[in-house]
């Protein structure tokens, strides 16, 4: 009898582990800052944490048992339904998906997502979201304002680009690009010794380090060669900062203002005749 008496104090031990382990696993998902949740090879959802219900307002009770579909955006529905049955073949993806909450509001979710498993089958999907829809508004008004920005850059009479800490180019705008006699996607990128000749270049290194190392504005006047004739050049130089507040690069606006310095050596000479 002592032996049986073992096996079943073994096997009770054995089981309070498995259930002390698995509640330990329920807490963190429950907790967990992702949604998290599971669907059978129907697409029929099986469990999903507390998160789900906080972000969406759906209860999981009320789900379980029931397809995924009706709360996906029609748009999203072949995608996922692809991405289901790849996984159910034993591959791993990351996507973006759109679904509605409870109040048929539009959530952007980022999705990762594996096969679920069970005895070495695979019985489902296991799902890890996390709500974006913030970041996404935001990324697509940033878009919007440097949309708009970059057709009043093209639309200026005035030459304007952005000059990083390696000397590189990284944006010009058509009027700058027509000045030096070459198109704008092959002047993105280069150094600024390539487009100008040595003395112009030391000079502008100058100008644009003063900026990186104060990060403040300035204001300079210079000739500049373009394509065989001197400009005369009012030109702004200002700091673009990150969110760190570190200079990352510089923007110029300039003006040619050659005609304007020819009426003051005009009028210059004229006060000095009389």
């Amino acid at each position: 009898l002592l032996p049986h008496a073992s096996h079943r104090r073994g096997r009770k031990r054995i089981g309070e582990e498995l259930k002390a382990s698995e509640q330990r696993y329920r807490t963190i998902i429950e907790h967990a800052n992702d949604m998290i949740w599971t669907v059978d090879t129907e697409g029929r959802f099986i469990f999903g944490n507390r998160r789900i219900e906080e972000v969406t307002g759906h209860k999981v009770a009320d789900w379980v048992g029931k397809p995924y579909a009706p709360i996906v955006h029609p748009d999203d529905l072949a995608v996922v339904a692809d991405i289901h049955h790849k996984v159910l073949s034993g591959q791993s993806h990351q996507y973006t998906l759109r679904i509605y909450n409870k109040d048929g509001v539009i959530i952007m979710l980022s999705i990762s997502v594996a096969p679920l498993y069970e005895k070495d089958k695979i019985v489902g999907t296991v799902n890890f979201g996390r709500d974006i829809t913030a970041r996404k508004l935001m990324e697509d008004a940033l878009h919007q304002s440097e949309k708009r920005y970059r057709t009043l850059a093209e639309a200026a009479n005035d030459m304007i680009f952005i000059v990083d800490r390696n000397w590189c180019v990284q944006y010009v705008n058509s009027v700058g690009a027509e000045q030096l006699g070459i198109q704008a996607p092959d002047i993105i990128g280069k150094k600024i010794e390539a487009l100008f000749h040595p003395p112009v270049t030391e000079r502008m290194k100058k100008s644009l380090q003063e900026v990186f190392n104060t990060g403040k504005p300035i204001y300079s006047r210079n000739q500049t060669p373009f394509r065989g004739r001197e400009l005369w050049l009012g030109t702004w130089l200002s700091p673009i900062k990150d969110s760190n507040k570190n200079v990352t690069a510089v923007m110029g606006i300039s003006r040619d203002i050659t005609e304007r310095k020819q009426m003051e050596d005009t009028l210059r000479e004229s006060e000095l005749k009389h």
